[in-house]
């Protein structure tokens, strides 16, 4: 019983540094394992582990029927596909005809991916995007408990499936991460090349985090856990971040020393004055994702010019 009340306790400390992070409507356009492990392979399924203290808190999942599931708009469509521990994974995909660019989207550590229909619909319209975003496992209709280690797994499925459904290969794809959901794109660029990462209030570390807000009990985190500034350095295809100047959850400090680390030549951080956690992209940030996307087809010439800069503020 004591014990119950420690953990409850610890518990409900913690989650005060690591606030909920999702918006009504969807994002704001508008050392770690190796993700190729032999658990991967067919007959060599390992049963997933419990997630740990630092795990339960990190991850804020809502299962369905949780979330705005009636407005799925009609050219979404839903996949299914296999974790490699073979956890039922749900996501939606929009295709758009001659897309500028195939994207995978990894979301923030709360809500669920019905949250994103309507931005989807929108990201497909106006930008020509063919798009995928999941849930991560224990979230909307995925199975299991989320942990670090089952949540870079799903992630690397989802890249292989979204591939297989677009027919490009997955080092044709750009992902595209928000906050959590940017250190797990981090994960997967340092694992297999992509064309492109689009990070978008993302930490430079777990740990960091737990520094800052919590840091006498932030040595529950390991250091090595979903270390986005040690693995971003390794990372070397082009880089478009945007960060909130007033960012209290995760400080523009955090974003600009990620920023700093990317091993990218091409690489580019705007910022929005004022801007919070969950608005801190800039309103110029749709014309830096039509060029980004364009620059990328057009090859690695057209992003030279790039390399280094830092966007303007935006008010």
């Amino acid at each position: 019983m004591v014990g119950a009340q420690i953990c409850s306790g610890v518990l409900a400390v913690l989650a005060a540094f690591w606030a909920v992070d999702v918006r009504a409507d969807g994002p704001g356009l508008f050392k770690s394992p190796s993700l190729s492990s032999s658990s991967s392979r067919k007959g060599t399924k390992a049963p997933p582990r419990k997630p740990s203290l630092d795990e339960r808190f990190l991850f804020q999942p809502a299962k369905y029927p949780a979330g705005p599931w009636d407005q799925k708009p009609a050219c979404c469509e839903e996949v299914s596909f296999e974790a490699p521990d073979g956890a039922s994974l749900n996501a939606w995909m929009v295709r758009a005809d001659e897309p500028a660019a195939v994207v995978l989207y990894c979301h923030g550590n709360s809500g669920n991916l019905s949250l994103y229909g309507r931005w989807m619909e929108r990201v497909r319209e106006k930008h020509r995007l063919t798009l995928m975003v999941f849930d991560y496992r224990g979230y909307g209709k995925s199975e299991g408990e989320a942990t670090v280690d089952g949540v870079l797994a799903d992630a690397a499925a989802a890249r292989a499936k979204l591939a297989t459904l677009a027919g490009c290969p997955e080092e044709k794809l750009l992902l595209w991460g928000r906050s959590l959901g940017g250190a797990v794109a981090i994960q997967l660029a340092a694992d297999k090349p992509p064309a492109g990462l689009i990070l978008e209030s993302t930490f430079s570390s777990f740990r960091e985090v737990a520094d800052l807000h919590q840091p006498a009990l932030s040595w529950l985190v390991p250091r090595d856990r979903l270390n986005s500034v040690e693995a971003i350095g390794g990372v070397k295809c082009p880089l478009l971040q945007t960060h909130g100047t007033a960012d209290r959850l995760i400080p523009l400090a955090m974003g600009e020393k990620l920023h700093e680390a990317a091993g990218s030549s091409t690489k580019r951080l705007l910022l929005k004055e004022g801007g919070d956690h969950n608005n801190g992209t800039p309103e110029t940030f749709p014309a830096e994702l039509d060029a980004f996307c364009a620059a990328l087809s057009a090859g690695p010439r057209s992003l030279q010019g790039a390399a280094g800069k830092r966007g303007a503020v935006a008010p």
